[in-house]
């Protein structure tokens, strides 16, 4: 059995405290009640909150990214069916923290650190990459509409599924996100 780094298991902890009391309202001795880690441990590893929030930041990222790319290598399903399973399989994470804190990502913007806000960008532009690549490959198997923008529907899939997030904390259930899914392959499907 592998033991977990303090650092990522204050990471850990400091996501699951931001997501659950917002950014601003989590201080650095709750990320120490909550972590049971050492103010002077956590503070050799990171040199503030913002240190702590990119950290996060970057876990977030990696822990999405990885989902992703195991929807993308199920070539054994439909692209209409990976597309369906990216709005399912967040839907279910999203239910899975009663829909608290919307999109574990952006939620990270009001931060306004500009390291936050520069790889939370290029994160939505790799997210975007990885929807035209679906995209190409829907159109390429007659699943989807040869005459679609494929650069403004791979915006659309992004921005549907981060607004269907925040739909998802407002009303507690993440619901909308399956419909949101099950509507834009509607609008792509042949």
């Amino acid at each position: 059995m592998t033991r977990t780094s303090n650092r990522d298991h204050v990471i850990a902890i400091a996501s699951n405290l931001f997501l659950q009391k917002g950014l601003m309202n989590t201080s650095m001795d709750d990320v120490v009640a909550q972590s049971k880690v050492s103010k002077s441990n956590i503070y050799y590893h990171f040199k503030s909150k913002e240190e702590l929030v990119v950290a996060v930041l970057g876990y977030r990222i990696n822990v999405l990214r990885g989902a992703l790319e195991a929807i993308l290598q199920r070539t054994d399903l439909s692209v209409s069916a990976r597309v369906g399973l990216i709005f399912t399989t967040i839907a279910e994470e999203l239910e899975g923290r009663s829909c608290v804190g919307g999109c574990q990502v952006l939620s990270l913007l009001s931060a306004q650190i500009p390291e936050v806000k520069a790889r939370i960008n290029e994160f939505l532009i790799e997210w975007q990459n990885l929807a035209e690549k679906l995209l190409v490959e829907g159109i390429a198997r007659g699943e989807f509409k040869e005459n679609i923008s494929i650069q403004q529907t791979a915006v659309l899939f992004v921005a549907i599924v981060e607004g269907a997030m925040l739909m998802a904390e407002s009303q507690g259930h993440a619901q909308v996100l399956v419909g949101a899914g099950q509507t834009l392959l509607h609008l792509i499907q042949v």
